[in-house]
């Protein structure tokens, strides 16, 4: 009897682990259509301030992501874009472009989120969503205790 509530157990918690593995890892969403337009937009943003030029990445009906610029530089030969997120506290994202690919990140530090953004050979923008804590550690726990330093003899 025993062996078959392991069996069940163990059945039952891989389960869960493949649904839930399986809600992590959802298909990339599609957020613009061509990359140079992005970049049009955001250099655009830089120029006039406006939140009615700003780029908006749709990732369903009920949730979007605006793009407001505050740090548009050239590091060498890759433009780099800093900013937050419309009115979302703590929010930011960064975004760079060395002249084929663009990538970078969206994060949502409230909410615990971060997204990656990215583009492929098909010159589209996608984003996806990650774990916040491969871009930003923020489930730390601080130690209590103190650490001292031992000289070696």
């Amino acid at each position: 009897m025993l062996y078959y509530f392991r069996i069940t157990l163990l059945v039952a918690i891989s389960l869960f682990m493949l649904t839930n593995a399986a809600a992590q890892n959802q298909d990339p969403i599609l957020v613009n259509n061509d990359v140079s337009s992005l970049l049009s937009s955001l250099k655009n943003l830089a120029t006039s301030k406006s939140l009615e030029d700003a780029p908006v990445f749709k990732l369903s009906d009920k949730k979007t992501f605006v793009l407001n610029l505050n740090v548009e530089k050239v590091v060498q030969k890759e433009r780099i874009f800093i900013g937050t997120i419309g009115t979302t506290k703590n929010s930011s994202f960064t975004l760079s472009f060395d002249g084929k690919v663009l990538k970078g990140h969206i994060l949502e530090k409230n909410a615990n989120r971060a997204y990656n953004v990215f583009s492929l050979p098909n010159k589209k923008v996608y984003l996806e969503e990650t774990n916040i804590n491969t871009i930003l550690c923020v489930d730390y726990v601080k130690s209590t205790s103190t650490t001292q330093n031992r000289q070696v003899a």
